[in-house]
C-alpha cells in the first residue's frame, strides 16, 4: 500500500522513505510560509512613503475645511452686514459712549457678589437703552461707531469700555463704600475687607474673558 504525503501528495512505496520525506516537506513548507509572511510585510522605505502620502493628504484636507470654513465666516459678515441696514441710524457713538460710564457703589456690591468680570459686564448692560450704540441683534452684539456705522463688537472696541469701568472700581470702593473698606466704620470685618480687595484690586483678566461674558446675553 503507497504512502501519501499529505502536503505535496507525493507518494512513496516505503514507509521510512516517507517518513524521512514528510519531516522534510513539512519543514520546507513552513519556511516557504514564513518567507511569503515576511515578504508580505512593508519595507521601511515603503512605511514612510505611507506616512509621508498620510500626512500630505491630512494637510491637504486641513487646507480645504480651513477654507470652507472662512468662506462660510464671510459669507456669515456679509449677511450681516446686510442685515445691519434694519437697525435704526442714531447720533451717539460707541466709541464716545463707552468712556462715559460712572461706577457707584451699587456696581461694587455687584462685583463682589458675582465676581470680576460679570460684575463690569452687567455696569456695559446696565447702561443700554433705546438710544444706546450698542445692543443684540440676530444673535451678535452689534455697536455704533463713527467711521462703519453698526458693527459686530470686536476686543478692541469692548476694551474701551472695560477699560473706563476698571480705573474707577479702585476709587469707588475707598472713597464711597466706607462700610466696606473703612476699618473705623461700626462693624468692620477685616477678613471680608481682605476678601473684598482681593476681588476688587485682582489683576485684570484677558479681555477674552470680558468678550465670553458678553456674549452670554446673546
Amino acid at each position: 500500500m503507497p504512502y501519501t504525503c499529505q502536503v505535496c501528495f507525493k507518494k512513496f512505496e516505503r514507509k521510512n522513505w516517507y517518513d524521512r520525506h514528510s519531516i522534510i516537506c513539512v519543514e520546507k513548507t513552513q519556511i516557504i510560509s514564513r518567507r511569503q509572511e515576511i515578504d508580505d510585510v512593508p519595507s521601511s522605505f515603503h512605511m514612510y512613503q505611507l506616512l509621508l502620502n498620510m500626512k500630505m493628504e491630512i494637510e491637504t484636507l486641513k487646507k480645504t475645511v480651513a477654507r470652507l470654513e472662512s468662506h462660510d465666516k464671510a459669507l456669515q459678515r456679509t449677511d450681516l452686514k446686510n442685515n445691519t441696514r434694519l437697525l435704526l441710524p442714531i447720533d451717539t457713538f460707541y466709541e464716545v459712549w463707552s468712556t462715559l460710564f460712572t461706577v457707584v457703589p451699587r456696581d461694587i456690591y455687584n462685583i463682589i457678589e458675582l465676581g470680576y468680570v460679570q460684575g463690569i459686564i452687567n455696569i456695559i448692560w446696565g447702561a443700554v437703552d433705546e438710544n444706546s450704540p450698542l445692543c443684540l441683534f440676530e444673535n451678535d452684539v452689534m455697536v455704533h461707531c463713527k467711521r462703519d456705522g453698526w458693527q459686530t463688537i470686536t476686543k478692541t472696541l469692548l476694551r474701551i469700555a472695560v477699560d473706563c469701568i476698571q480705573t474707577q472700581i479702585p476709587i469707588v470702593f475707598e472713597t464711597l463704600c466706607p462700610e466696606l473698606s473703612d476699618d473705623s466704620t461700626p462693624g468692620f470685618n477685616y477678613d471680608i475687607y481682605i476678601k473684598n480687595i482681593t476681588i476688587i484690586m485682582t489683576m485684570p483678566p484677558n479681555i477674552d474673558a470680558f468678550m465670553k461674558s458678553m456674549f452670554k446675553a446673546v
